[in-house]
């Protein structure tokens, strides 16, 4: 008889590198079994940019208690579930045989979460997890708690280090043209994330601000945001406060030009991205992110945080670089008065900096997170757990 896979993750109304990474396991998957995705939305249509992070963990918890009884049936019957996040692979092991835990995300290990969350993954959800499941696939090693590490669980901890689309990359890449809207804006910074707490977002537009005042007289780059989120309408609120001209539409402003814009989810940001003076990737804590390797195949001069998810991602990648690269630079993140200086010098070290070249390495680099290099990991795993 024929074995029957699912593939089971929270669909957001901003897809993000869950999603991203979901689908391109789909396809790698599809080739040898039958798969099926299966995706739970979270919030009702809108929800997005107006929900807090209170009120997105509550619904959460009620759509969960709701649906729980219908998900089980739905999934009771495949051989294997493959969950991209913490409630699927709940439902999974109360219900299936066999199911793997990929871990991407970080967002329980941010400095802001609440007490009961960080005590109900910590304590609850992330033991019964690990205990239960078949097999856990973290993006990044330091994803995996030391405490798991060192014990028998450790066997089921599973390293294959991503799943990157470097074809598609490349044909977007290499196929947009630069539109006249994003040649009249001049130099410009770009950010793509989405939009949540963790992602340092807010924190950004504080220093962005302090970067204009102290380089407004030079022609100072402006700044796209890429992305959607709860956070949207507080940052434009802030925004505001700090009288920022921002615009959401590059054509809506003939005489007058923003110094941010809000672009929202892009299906391709490698356009934005590719013309960017600067990438900047200001997270507090990340497992491995997808922005951030579509920055650094764009071959631009990135500025991130020095968080394990980014530092994991740049060692990887560093050793094989040449000096002609454009820089990358690790830097604290934006909580401090000092962090904030230096972050303000080093953009404004890269606006006025000789422009570097253009070169492929980053791109080979980048091969090791390939679906080319890791599809036959994931076969191998599901082969075994079948």
């Amino acid at each position: 008889m024929e074995k029957k896979i699912c593939i089971f993750f929270v669909n957001w109304e901003n897809p993000g590198g869950v999603e991203k990474r979901a689908r391109t396991l789909y396809k790698v998957l599809s080739k040898k079994y039958t798969v099926n995705l299966l995706t739970y939305d979270i919030l009702p249509k809108g929800k997005a940019q107006s929900a807090s992070k209170d009120l997105i963990w509550w619904i959460k918890f009620r759509k969960f208690v709701k649906n729980i009884f219908f998900l089980r049936k739905k999934i009771k019957n495949y051989d294997l579930v493959i969950c991209f996040s913490q409630f699927p692979a709940l439902i999974s092991i109360l219900t299936s045989k066999k199911h793997v835990f990929v871990k991407t995300g970080s967002s329980f290990y941010y400095r802001d979460s609440t007490v009961f969350s960080k005590l109900y993954w910590a304590w609850f959800l992330q033991p019964l997890i690990y205990f239960f499941t078949s097999a856990i696939v973290p993006a990044s090693p330091h994803l995996i708690p030391k405490l798991i590490k060192s014990t028998y669980l450790s066997k089921k901890v599973k390293y294959i280090s991503g799943l990157v689309d470097l074809e598609k990359l490349n044909s977007e890449y290499n196929f947009e043209q630069t539109p006249n809207h994003i040649e009249k804006i001049g130099n410009y910074i770009c950010l793509s994330s989405a939009l949540s707490g963790h992602k340092g977002i807010i924190q950004f537009i504080k220093l962005y601000k302090k970067y204009l005042e102290k380089y407004l007289t030079k022609d100072p780059m402006k700044l796209i945001i890429l992305g959607d989120g709860p956070l949207l309408n507080t940052c434009k609120s802030l925004c505001s406060s700090l009288q920022i001209h921002w615009g959401e539409n590059m054509f809506e402003f003939p005489n007058s030009s923003p110094m941010i814009y809000f672009l929202g989810f892009c299906d391709n940001p490698i356009f934005y991205i590719k013309n960017s003076k600067l990438f900047v990737f200001p997270s507090f804590y990340e497992g491995l992110s997808n922005q951030l390797i579509e920055a650094l195949y764009c071959n631009v001069p990135v500025i991130a945080t020095n968080c394990p998810g980014n530092k994991f991602l740049i060692d990887s990648i560093n050793t094989d670089l040449t000096d002609k690269e454009s820089p990358i630079m690790l830097l604290p993140p934006l909580n401090s008065t000092k962090s904030e200086k230096i972050w303000v010098n080093a953009i404004n070290e890269i606006s006025e900096g000789i422009p570097f070249e253009t070169l492929a390495t980053r791109q080979e680099c980048l091969s090791k997170f390939s679906v080319s290099s890791n599809s036959k990991k994931w076969i191998s795993l599901v082969d075994k757990l079948l």
